[in-house]
C-alpha cells in the first residue's frame, strides 16, 4: 500500500544527502569568484551570472512543494 508520508520522508533524504553531497562540490571560497553559469529569465531571455559583474547579486532558490521553503 502507498504511504505518502513515507514516500515524502525518502525523498527528503534524498534531496538532503544529494545537498550534503553537491554543496561541498558546488562551494565557493570567500572572496573568490562564483563559478558562471546561465538560466532563462520568465521572459524566456538567457541570463548569465557575468553579466552581473560588480553588482550584488541575490539568488533565493525555492520549491514550490517544500512547506518550510
Amino acid at each position: 500500500m502507498f504511504n505518502p508520508s513515507r514516500s515524502n520522508g525518502r525523498l527528503a533524504t534524498i534531496i538532503i544527502s544529494f545537498l550534503l553531497f553537491a554543496g561541498s562540490a558546488l562551494s565557493v571560497e570567500l572572496g573568490k569568484p562564483a563559478t558562471d553559469f546561465e538560466l532563462l529569465n520568465l521572459k524566456q531571455e538567457e541570463v548569465k551570472l557575468s553579466g552581473y559583474q560588480g553588482k550584488v547579486v541575490y539568488l533565493d532558490f525555492w520549491a514550490s512543494w517544500c512547506v518550510p521553503c
